[in-house]
C-alpha cells in the first residue's frame, strides 16, 4: 500500500507540474476541417470544430487594413485545412487554432495576414507565444512598411514619447527603448525604462512570467542595459504601462549598453 500510495503521489506531482507548465499549451493536435465562414469580428466557423480564431494574433480595430485581413480570411473560405489546436475554448466556446489549406500552395492563415501586414503578433492574456515563428515574419512586413506598419498608429513608439503611450491607453502598442534598472518582487517584476517609476514606461511581469523569462537565460542583470520591443495593451499606472504574460513577446534588440537610453 505504501508503494501504491507513492506512485500516486509522484504522478500527482508530476501532472501537476505539467499542468503549471504553460508550454503545454503548445502541444496541439492535428485534425481536419473546413472554412465555412469567417464574422466581421474575425471569428471563424469550422465545419467540424464550429467556432475558432486564430492563435497569437490579432487584427486591427478598424480600417481598410481590417478590411483587407476579413477579405483574406473570406477569400479562403470553403478551403479545406489542417488544424492545429490543443482543444481548449475560451469563454465564447471557441477554440485556438493554427490552420493551413490543405491546397497547393499551402497557405498558413495567421502567417499570410502577418506577411501581408493587416495583423500584427499578440498571444492577448496567454503565458506563452506559440508562433514565435510570427515575430520574423512581423518584422518583415514592418521594414517594408505594409498594411498598418503604414501607420504612425501601429508603429514602433519610443519609450520617451509618454504623451502619446498615453493617448492610448486600453489599446494595443508596441514600444521599443532602453531598460534601465530591473525591480523584483514578491508577486511582479518590473523593467522600468526611466529613473522615475511613477512617471515613465513600466512593463510589468507577473511572477510566472519573470520566472520563464529567468529560465530563458534573460535575468535582471542581463536585462539590465538592453533595447527591448514590448507588445501589449497600455495601462495608465501613473505612467504608460504594458503587463506582459508571454515572455517571448520581449524581443532583445540591442546589446551595446553604453548607448544613452532613448
Amino acid at each position: 500500500m505504501p508503494v501504491v500510495i507513492a506512485l500516486i503521489l509522484l504522478l500527482v506531482l508530476a501532472s501537476g507540474a505539467h499542468a503549471r507548465d504553460p508550454t503545454t499549451l503548445c502541444t496541439t493536435e492535428s485534425s481536419s476541417d473546413r472554412l465555412e465562414a469567417v464574422a466581421d469580428n474575425g471569428d471563424l466557423t469550422l465545419a467540424g470544430a464550429g467556432l475558432a480564431r486564430l492563435a497569437d494574433i490579432r487584427l486591427p480595430e478598424s480600417g481598410p487594413e481590417r478590411e483587407q485581413a476579413l477579405g483574406r480570411l473570406r477569400g479562403q473560405t470553403g478551403a479545406d485545412l489542417a488544424v492545429q489546436s490543443n482543444g481548449r475554448r475560451d469563454r465564447w466556446n471557441r477554440i485556438e487554432a493554427h490552420l493551413r489549406t490543405l491546397t497547393s500552395p499551402e497557405v498558413d492563415l495567421a502567417a499570410d495576414l502577418v506577411s501581408a501586414g493587416p495583423a500584427l503578433v499578440d498571444p492577448a492574456a496567454a503565458p506563452v507565444l506559440c508562433r514565435t515563428d510570427l515575430l520574423a515574419v512581423e518584422n518583415e512586413a514592418r521594414q517594408q512598411g505594409l498594411g498598418v506598419w503604414q501607420l504612425e498608429r501601429y508603429k514602433p513608439a519610443s519609450v520617451a514619447e509618454l504623451s502619446r503611450l498615453l493617448g492610448l491607453v486600453g489599446e494595443f502598442v508596441l514600444i521599443e527603448g532602453r531598460i534601465r534598472s530591473v525591480g523584483e518582487r514578491q508577486s511582479r517584476t518590473y523593467l522600468n525604462f526611466g529613473s522615475d517609476w511613477s512617471h515613465d514606461v513600466t512593463v510589468v511581469l507577473p511572477k510566472k512570467a519573470w520566472l520563464r523569462l529567468l529560465d530563458s537565460g534573460l535575468s535582471a542583470d542581463a536585462l539590465r542595459g538592453r533595447v527591448v520591443r514590448v507588445r501589449g495593451l497600455v495601462e495608465n499606472a501613473g505612467g504608460p504601462a504594458l503587463t506582459v504574460t508571454a515572455p517571448e513577446t520581449i524581443e532583445v534588440l540591442q546589446d551595446d549598453r553604453r548607448q544613452p537610453s532613448r
